[in-house]
């Protein structure tokens, strides 16, 4: 299903300005393959790593706790600051060391959010295994959910 797209239709009725059918035309509606902005979920992604490569060589990613706190943080306010948006999270991606460090770091991230007063709920969180990837072995998914 396609997502309504208000300013792709108002752009349509303008086109009708200045012609003969101007005094007829209409803002055009849904149709039926399309889904109104307001009934999606909006979900920003942010993959934030513990460790990450710099010039090739893996190392301490010297950015995560900023990444972590600001990053989702921002996709918050943006989402609940949309005025078409009713539904939205953001999904972090958290690859850490070990899977404590993963649980740990995302529940200090939502406490940091919610000390700012920012509109989060309690996040789904699931964690695996991967494969180790320059000292990162685990991934740590936490979806926020924005409140509208």
């Amino acid at each position: 299903m396609a997502l309504y797209d208000p300013v792709d239709a108002h752009k349509e009725l303008h086109k009708a300005s200045g012609t003969l059918f101007e005094t007829v035309a209409e803002l055009p509606g849904l149709s039926e393959s399309e889904c109104d902005p307001s009934d999606a979920f909006w979900i920003e992604i942010k993959a934030i790593p513990q460790f990450r490569y710099v010039d090739g060589v893996p190392q301490p990613n010297a950015r995560y706790a900023h990444e972590l706190i600001n990053g989702p943080a921002e996709d918050v306010v943006k989402l609940a600051a949309d005025p078409m948006i009713r539904h939205g999270g953001v999904l972090v991606l958290l690859f850490t060391e070990l899977e404590e460090a993963g649980e740990h770091d995302l529940a200090m991230a939502i406490r940091t959010m919610i000390d700012r007063d920012l509109p989060v709920g309690m996040p789904d969180i699931e964690k695996m295994p991967i494969q180790d990837r320059g000292g990162n072995a685990w991934c740590t998914l936490g979806l926020i959910p924005v409140r509208f």
